[in-house]
């Protein structure tokens, strides 16, 4: 093997209760597209990492070396964090340099929109009050940057 493949258990997050700000009773909004207040602050602490794994949970996720018996990345792999099991949730660190971090930026900016919901009476998008990103599209052939981004995750 040209590279070992290390595993290294994550480290126990920090807990805090969570039952504490989440109204349970809360009344049920008629608006499809409404965001239950509790379901909103799980979601913040969710964001925040406010709330964590149970140790039993958290002592089978592993961060490793991944290569995906692809060549180019035996070479050079790529750092990978299990988050969690079921449903699998990888976060891969360090993919990309700070250069072509900084060029797809510049590509993006100017078409940043708020996300959107389709209206499921008059299947219009529209802006929903729970949605607070912004999304922009880019297409390979505007940047040869961007077809070798792709590529390279693609492996």
């Amino acid at each position: 093997n040209l590279h070992k493949q290390f595993v290294v258990p994550l480290q126990e997050e920090s807990k805090e209760d969570v039952a504490e700000d989440v109204d349970d009773d809360a009344e049920p909004s008629t608006d499809p597209n409404a965001f239950p207040e509790n379901e909103r602050k799980m979601y913040e602490k969710l964001c925040r990492k406010a709330v964590g794994l149970s140790p039993k949970v958290a002592a089978k996720l592993y961060c490793r070396y991944f290569h995906n018996q692809n060549p180019f990345l035996r070479i050079g792999p790529v750092k990978m964090e299990e988050a969690y099991l079921k449903p699998r949730i990888v976060v891969f660190h360090e993919i990309m340099f700070d250069s072509e971090i900084s060029v797809i930026k510049d590509l993006a900016v100017s078409r940043l929109r708020r996300a959107t919901v389709q209206d499921y009476v008059t299947g219009d998008l529209k802006p929903a009050e729970y949605r607070i990103s912004k999304s922009a599209w880019l297409k390979t052939e505007e940047h040869p940057l961007l077809r070798r981004f792709v590529n390279r995750i693609g492996q």
